[in-house]
């Protein structure tokens, strides 16, 4: 047996998963915990004192519950933050320093590939085309793949971070925000629309984070690492947050805390995804890039 600690450095959040290898294809997971730093809440160009240190005082907290365990290898992944940000390197080196972790980072393309293994690890996969769709705070990463083939995979600087610093002012978030959102993305957006209308994916899954939010706010806090619902549920219950003030988003409890001031966007986001295409289900994994590492580590 072998133990593994895998840290994801997201632009919103960091995450860290402990995980004991068990044989050639399984590991059991011993701790799963992630902490809401929001590195780009003041830009993901530069990132600001006051991010860099939130993910400091993160990844010291991190590095003293891994010390608790008997860990044979760390792997600490960095993202869209970390690949967009002019000071990155600075920050990367401060990490070093400060709490001995080595950060690698990985383009959109790896980071698809580690989401599709993650996600593949519960779900069942359909001789039929899927589009997977994993909403961080810097980037969004989709990919089109089946039982047998991984098709198309591309990652876009849409994270829910930058869209609603460009995008939210307004509270409730306004009919001209909406419209003006909805043109930018039409615009990011048009090859992943090429790429539905060629593949013709019915079933949409989606990777953690808001994805979590939504499946809550559905069916409760089930304890599943995966589920489907309706499309239309779905789009009945963003039309419901949308209209929401952020006290009154604050006040709904199956919208957590760290995420009511994001929510907006991240589900019009997928309210303009799942325009593109005749998707028929929503699946809901609890795995994604951290997952998809570990299976690199077994």
């Amino acid at each position: 047996m072998r133990r593994a600690a895998i840290l994801d450095l997201g632009t919103n959040t960091f995450h860290l998963l402990i995980i004991e290898t068990r044989g050639s294809k399984d590991f059991v997971e011993l701790l799963r915990k992630r902490i809401y730093v929001k590195l780009a809440l003041d830009g993901i160009d530069h990132l600001s004192d006051a991010a860099m240190e939130r993910g400091i005082r993160a990844l010291q907290e991190f590095v003293l519950i891994i010390n608790e365990y008997d860990i044979d290898e760390i792997k600490v992944v960095g993202t869209a933050a970390l690949r967009t940000a002019t000071n990155a390197s600075y920050y990367i080196g401060q990490i070093k320093e400060k709490t001995g972790l080595i950060v690698q980072l990985i383009d959109g393309q790896k980071e698809a590939q580690l989401i599709y293994s993650g996600v593949s690890l519960i779900w069942n996969a359909p001789a039929t085309p899927v589009l997977i769709m994993d909403i961080g705070g810097g980037s969004v990463e989709f990919i089109i793949a089946d039982r047998h083939s991984f098709y198309w995979s591309d990652s876009y600087p849409v994270g829910v971070a930058v869209l609603y610093r460009e995008f939210h002012t307004n509270e409730p978030i306004s009919a001209q925000e909406i419209h003006t959102l909805d043109d930018f993305l039409t615009k990011q957006l048009c090859q992943l629309r090429k790429a539905i209308e060629l593949y013709q994916p019915t079933l949409l899954i989606g990777a953690s984070g808001t994805f979590d939010v939504v499946g809550t706010m559905i069916d409760g806090f089930a304890d599943v690492t995966y589920r489907e619902v309706a499309n239309t549920t779905v789009v009945r219950l963003i039309e419901e947050i949308i209209m929401m003030d952020e006290k009154q988003r604050g006040k709904d409890e199956r919208i957590p805390g760290s995420r009511v001031d994001m929510i907006v966007v991240a589900l019009l986001l997928l309210k303009k995804v799942l325009s593109m295409g005749e998707f028929k289900q929503v699946g809901i994994s609890a795995y994604a890039l951290k997952e998809g590492v570990a299976t690199t580590m077994i």
